[in-house]
């Protein structure tokens, strides 16, 4: 039960040690996962995250990158096959996160 808070921690430091405190130069913004251009670990505990906002309404159409790398993620067989089977009806109360 406590793992799961070790590891958010942990890689909301990293996340956070490169958003504020690395050089933005850099920085690649043209990966396609979170840490590179393979799918790490750190996608798999992302992406939960990311579907979820979008499930209630997130507007990732305001962020192109988030929006890329979620289109890009979902397509995933392993995604594919884990999603919730009451997530596939596209109903959800989108006005959760609508206004962010």
């Amino acid at each position: 039960m406590y793992e799961t808070d070790n590891i958010a921690l942990t890689i909301l430091r990293k996340v956070a040690h490169v958003r504020f405190l690395f050089p933005k130069d850099k920085i690649d913004e043209e990966s396609d996962y979170l840490v590179g251009n393979t799918f790490t670990m750190a996608d798999v505990f992302l992406f939960p995250c990311v579907a979820f906002f979008v499930r209630y309404g997130l507007d990732i159409g305001k962020y192109p990158a988030m929006e890329a790398y979620y289109n890009k993620v979902k397509d995933r067989p392993s995604v594919k096959t884990t999603w919730p089977p009451h997530w596939a009806n596209g109903q959800s109360d989108s006005s959760v996160l609508g206004s962010i």
